[in-house]
Order: structure tokens, then sequence, then C-alpha cells
């Protein structure tokens, strides 16, 4: 049985694999970035993190459609 047969078969088994993805690629993000909480909720990459505001102590929240949006936008707030 290949995997594409699974995969029609089981349904769930694809879900199960997509979500281990979405792991794998939050935990690389973190690493990269280690100030930054990264999650993937509903299709949307978030990082929550330090205010780009020096002394100022509050969190905020970067969101993008994808995993390379959100790794654009946390490189970006490093220059």
């Amino acid at each position: 049985m290949s995997l594409m047969t699974m995969d029609r078969e089981c349904p769930q088994r694809s879900l199960v694999l997509a979500e281990e993805r979405q792991a794998a690629l939050a935990d690389r993000i973190a690493r990269a970035f280690p100030a930054w909480t990264i999650w993937w909720n509903a299709g949307i990459w978030y990082a929550t993190g330090p205010c780009s505001q020096s002394g100022c102590g509050c969190r905020r929240t970067l969101h993008a459609p994808t995993a390379d949006g959100l790794r654009e936008q946390l490189a970006a707030g490093e220059e």
C-alpha cells in the first residue's frame, strides 16, 4: 500500500502528518528566535515576543499566513 493510498483511506493520518510538519516548523523558528513563542493555529502562524520599544516591558504578537512570512517578519525585527 502506498502512502497516497493509505492517506486516502485514512484522512486522520494526513492530518497527523500535517500537524507534525507544522510542529517541526514552529520548533525550527523558535530555535532561530529564542525570545519568541511560536505557534500555528487555523492556518495562521503567530509569534509572541518582546516589544520593539526599549524598556517597555510589554509583549507583542506578529502573525503571517505562512511560516516563511513569519520568519521574515522576525528577521526584519532583528535588523
